[in-house]
């Protein structure tokens, strides 16, 4: 679990077990992050942050059982980054990212080999792009991001990157899902 307060990233070992509510938590993971996304792949842990590092990866988190250090981070320098949203696909990685007047979503196309502080491969920005909120990525390499404004497609997501089209809300969307 996350703690957007800063409390960091908390492990219950047994949930199920627990029972009832109010449950303390066995332990922290990693203390003073607040997280905003968190996924699983495999054995690798990926969360997403308010705050630098905007992204930190743990392996083997099946084996880990108390307080460690990520394995890679991304912070790109900053103390502003925010990350709304991870999301993996046939081991691409995309973070949506929003920092004081700069929206972009990061591709990674090796999440699993992801090490250290790394660049992404592809920086996705536009001026249309607006506090991207979630991403997701389908068979053809298409984007879709949600964004404050509705949904902006980007083709050749994991080549080269270019917007085709965008699809305004009346209102602010909060979620939407891809169907192939």
């Amino acid at each position: 679990g996350g703690q957007i307060s800063g409390a960091g990233l908390i492990v219950w070992d047994d949930p199920l077990s627990a029972g009832g509510t109010g449950n303390e938590n066995d332990w922290a993971l990693q203390a003073a992050v607040s997280p905003t996304s968190m996924l699983i792949d495999g054995d690798r842990l990926y969360v997403g942050c308010w705050g630098a590092p905007y992204l930190q990866i743990w392996n083997g988190i099946s084996s880990i059982t108390a307080p460690t250090a990520p394995d890679a981070t991304m912070a790109e320098g900053s103390s502003l980054d925010q990350v709304w949203h991870v999301f993996i696909r046939d081991n691409v990685l995309v973070a949506c990212v929003f920092d004081t007047g700069v929206s972009k979503v990061n591709v990674y196309l090796d999440a699993a080999g992801l090490s250290g502080e790394t660049t992404p491969d592809h920086e996705i920005t536009d001026a249309l792009l607006a506090r991207p909120r979630k991403a997701q990525l389908d068979s053809n390499e298409n984007l879709y991001v949600m964004d404050s404004n509705g949904i902006l497609l980007f083709s050749n997501a994991l080549s080269a990157p270019a917007l085709v089209a965008e699809i305004t809300a009346a209102a602010e969307p909060t979620d939407f899902l891809l169907v192939e």
